[in-house]
């Protein structure tokens, strides 16, 4: 019996399951793919197209039990926006936790298909293995970050007051205020940068 015979067997509840399962590591190949992209660091370069082949070869044992599918390409450039916006870090811790949930459903699968525990395995010790190899210069600042917005809040609240206070003309108040605001958020902008 062949692996397509195999997968008619199961019932639409364990198909369904594959078929998620078979989006979930395509779509990581291409947020994978188009991070490696991003990255300046040859080294994080490198890691990342490491995870992306595997994702692959993920995809391609699923593609023994289904038809070809498509990516969520939505996903995959809501991982690059805010990977953009928010650092390397974050977007692939991100992508960790849905690896936590790929895990589970391998778990679940590996009665109907036995090759899954091994999948399983993989996924959960070489993707921590190589995430913990990402150096990413935000991820180090992200304290100081933290710290600086903190500072602008505070700077915002002291500039209104003081202005609000001294000239009486709210309209003054709310202009120093986004002065205030906006000269600390480049200072930390500048700060994470030389960081």
């Amino acid at each position: 019996m062949n692996d397509v015979e195999k997968l008619q067997k199961y019932s639409a509840e364990v198909q369904a399951q594959i078929k998620v399962a078979q989006k979930d590591e395509v779509t990581e190949y291409h947020i994978y793919k188009a991070l490696a992209r991003m990255v300046k660091d040859q080294g994080n370069r490198q890691v990342l197209n490491e995870i992306a082949n595997e994702e692959l070869e993920h995809y391609r044992f699923w593609m023994r039990y289904g038809d070809e599918v498509d990516p969520l390409w939505w996903k995959v450039n809501m991982y690059i926006l805010l990977t953009r916006v928010l650092g390397l870090v974050f977007g692939l811790k991100l992508l960790e936790r849905s690896e936590i949930q790929a895990g589970k459903r391998y778990n679940a699968l590996s009665r109907f298909i036995p090759e899954v525990k091994q999948i399983a395995e993989e996924e959960n010790s070489n993707e921590k293995k190589l995430l913990n190899m990402i150096n990413d210069r935000r991820a180090k600042g992200f304290g100081t970050w933290i710290i600086s917005i903190n500072l602008v809040v505070i700077s915002t609240i002291a500039a209104s007051t003081g202005w609000l206070t001294f000239s009486g003309n709210p309209m003054n108040a709310g202009f120093a205020g986004t002065m205030a605001a906006a000269s600390v958020a480049l200072a930390d902008f500048m700060n994470t940068l030389l960081l």
